[in-house]
């Protein structure tokens, strides 16, 4: 996963007539920067680079010069699509904070029960040296009953990386599965005690 190359190049114009030539405005920065770069990367780079997790240390080329970063934040306009990305470069031993996807198996042993998961967190910021994330963190929750929760604690996170939330945090809860019909009586209670 180190050896993961991507080509940008050098951006003088802003951002919107960027997205107009049909690539994305991108920009590194870093403690070993004396600046941020501004960069644009192609749409073809950037699909490359959104089959790799989240956690993968990247190398960018920009005319030669490589530079190892992570992916710290991709901007997204309201229909989902990416408008900019924001590189953190990092030297060895750097411990950086990432966003690190939380799935959550076995729901369809839950809704077998009728039961359903709610989940609170998607993810969870965590803090370390780069290559020690995990691609993402999965829990099981085929064996959770009703009134059940998962707690930050629960999950299985490396005693390398440290969490920035309390290890109390509720991220999940099993309750009961609603059915067609109970949602449509809720909803008709709902609506006849609007109208008196």
């Amino acid at each position: 996963m180190d050896n993961l190359v991507f080509n940008i190049s050098e951006r003088c114009e802003n951002g919107k007539k960027v997205r107009m030539n049909g690539q994305i405005p991108c920009i590194i920065y870093g403690r070993d920067l004396n600046k941020a770069l501004s960069a644009k990367i192609t749409k073809r780079e950037l699909i490359r680079l959104l089959g790799y997790p989240k956690s993968s240390v990247v190398s960018l080329n920009l005319n030669g010069d490589y530079k190892k970063c992570i992916v710290k934040e991709m901007q997204k306009d309201p229909f989902g699509k990416i408008i900019h990305i924001d590189f953190q470069s990092i030297s060895k031993g750097e411990l950086v904070k990432l966003k690190i996807p939380v799935i959550f198996y076995g729901q369809e042993a839950l809704e077998a029960k009728g039961l359903l998961l709610e989940s609170f967190v998607n993810e969870v910021e965590l803090q370390g040296e780069v290559g020690k994330f995990p691609d993402n963190i999965s829990i099981d929750v085929s064996k959770l009953e009703h009134g059940d929760s998962i707690l930050l604690k629960d999950l299985h996170i490396s005693d390398k990386l440290k969490a920035d939330i309390d290890e109390d945090k509720v991220i999940a809860t099993v309750g009961e599965l609603i059915s067609k019909e109970q949602e449509e009586m809720i909803e008709e209670e709902i609506e006849s005690s609007t109208e008196e």
